[in-house]
């Protein structure tokens, strides 16, 4: 739409971790990019990213041993602009993420004792970087010309290991 780009991306997961643990995923995002000259742009984007771990019925162990739910929500938002010289192949950006996440871990002990677990965290990342292009003279020519999403990634691995209860 003129000098504005909209881009969303989802993706989906499922895995069996350890044979008796069957887990799904969901992760979906939205990006707004403004060109307001050909090499000077400003994007906006949000995300949010949703895993659930149960019991695998066909893994063979018995209850309570293995009786356990884990979910895990993070939603993420961040900006990013990104500038390019007339005539270079560099362009220079500088991108900033927020991502709340929540995670909770229900299980059975070999007691049947009930334990109900959860931990949240906030996380910040900002990113400084170069990126080397190829084929387009302009940031707004590359936009144009194809696909251009920024990679995907999943909003848990934004956090690293900082926990706030």
């Amino acid at each position: 739409m003129g000098r504005v780009t909209y881009s969303g991306q989802m993706g989906y997961a499922k895995a069996d971790d350890y044979g008796y643990l069957s887990t799904d995923g969901l992760n979906a995002s939205i990006q707004f990019r403004y060109f307001p000259t050909d090499n000077l742009s400003f994007a906006v984007r949000g995300g949010h990213e949703f895993m659930k771990s149960t019991p695998n019925s066909d893994s063979g162990y018995n209850c309570p041993t293995y009786c356990q739910t884990q979910r895990m929500t993070a939603w993420n938002a961040g900006a990013k602009v990104e500038f390019r010289p007339s005539g270079s192949r560099f362009s220079f950006l500088a991108d900033v993420d927020y991502v709340d996440y929540k995670y909770k871990y229900d299980y059975m002990d070999y007691d049947y004792y009930y334990y109900n677990n959860s931990q949240a965290a906030k996380g910040f990342r900002a990113l400084i970087g170069v990126k080397v292009n190829f084929g387009s003279q302009t940031l707004f020519e590359r936009d144009r010309s194809g696909a251009s999403l920024d990679p995907f990634h999943t909003h848990f691995n934004s956090i690293s290991n900082r926990n706030e209860d």
